[in-house]
């Protein structure tokens, strides 16, 4: 069976959704986080080493910092800190966008973007990109804040494409900062 491949573009909407988050009480944080599947091959750590090139070239140009992680799942996370939110959005899609060019177009999992609103209650706005949408994920010491996560798609939809199926809103528990 095929692997469809990654559906990027509308990950781009969040970078012009920005003012309407603002407008809706909502704060994004100055960290983006792109999480994927490594696979133990010697292409696959050519390409990583390429794509991580093309990554710090461009944060490098636009005052971010990079960092690596893996989770104790064994996946792999790429963590943008600083610059522009469509800065942050760029270099980790130059990240992915290098790995599905070299073939590894099912390497790619989730960015993630935490946010926040006015009364202190935080999340992330996840990325799938293999279904090319977005859906809230609010994790809480013991599970999630499913009502936060409702109230936030009843806000963003009108805003970004969001993902419609629930039961394909996956936890991300071992999301770094």
């Amino acid at each position: 069976m095929r692997i469809k491949a990654t559906q990027p573009d509308p990950l781009f909407a969040l970078a012009s959704a920005g003012p309407d988050l603002d407008a809706l009480g909502l704060s994004v944080s100055p960290t983006a986080t792109f999480c994927y599947r490594p696979v133990d091959e010697t292409t696959f750590d050519d390409a990583k080493t390429e794509a991580r090139k093309v990554a710090d070239l461009f944060a490098a140009d636009h005052a971010m910092t990079l960092s690596e992680s893996q989770d104790s799942y064994g996946f792999s996370w790429l963590v943008a800190h600083g610059g522009e939110l469509d800065d942050r959005l760029t270099t980790l899609y130059g990240f992915s966008h290098t790995l599905s060019e070299r073939g590894f177009d099912d390497a790619p999992l989730a960015l993630t973007v935490p946010l926040s609103d006015q009364h202190g209650r935080a999340g992330h706005l996840v990325f799938n990109f293999k279904r090319g949408k977005f859906y809230p994920f609010a994790p809480e010491a013991q599970g999630r804040d499913n009502a936060w996560e409702m109230h936030l798609l009843a806000l963003l939809k009108p805003h970004l494409p969001m993902e419609p199926e629930l039961e394909r809103w996956y936890p991300l528990n071992d999301i770094p900062s």
